[in-house]
């Protein structure tokens, strides 16, 4: 501009000794800027930075993951993962003083395509209320000891009444059936079943 006559010597020199104030606002990178299913989007990273497919070392997989340009295609339907994500929010707050989480997924029967992944934390590193990193739907570690960012899961609570009806069914029972569930009698010398004895040869 100086050159160009469209400023005074003295504006250039004014100019070059006033501070640089930088006001720098990083953003989100990785599964942290992923809106619509940042879990989803770790659970895919761990499967590769896990498996020695896409590399003999934890080195080797990362710097492909991160630099190796791949295009990686998932099965998570956008459409359904934004109603578990509106259903799993409205459950329970993030920000809830009592800090339970609640978590939804959902596979497709027969493929076992995971088509949803949502949770009602929120998927950053700060360390402020709702935040969290780890995923309830997953173990902590994979079948090789790897880490997947798991919270461990949940226990199935009511997830179970289905497969029992459905078994109900299948042996050949009627949904017109009536059962008094309230009293169980076991007398003394009750045959008692010990599944896991009976698969396992042991508890």
């Amino acid at each position: 501009m100086l050159a160009q006559s469209k400023i005074t010597q003295a504006d250039y020199d004014a100019a070059i000794k006033a501070p640089l104030e930088l006001h720098i606002t990083e953003s989100a990178q990785g599964c942290a800027a992923a809106t619509t299913a940042p879990y989803f989007c770790d659970y895919v990273q761990q499967l590769i930075l896990n498996d020695t497919a896409y590399g003999a070392t934890a080195e080797e997989r990362t710097k492909l993951l991160y630099q190796g340009g791949l295009t990686i295609k998932t099965t998570l339907d956008p459409a359904l993962q934004k109603v578990a994500q509106e259903q799993t929010t409205a459950t329970m707050s993030a920000t809830d003083p009592l800090q339970r989480g609640a978590s939804i997924v959902s596979v497709e029967p027969g493929t076992g395509k995971v088509l949803t992944m949502a949770q009602n934390t929120i998927y950053a590193p700060a360390a402020e209320p709702g935040n969290y990193m780890g995923n309830f739907a997953l173990p902590l570690n994979d079948a090789n000891g790897e880490t997947l960012h798991g919270a461990g899961g949940f226990q199935p609570g009511s997830t179970f009444k289905p497969f029992v009806f459905a078994e109900w069914l299948n042996s050949g029972h009627s949904m017109m059936t009536s059962i008094d569930g309230s009293v169980r009698r076991y007398p003394a010398g009750y045959p008692w079943q010990n599944t896991c004895r009976d698969h396992l040869g042991r508890l």
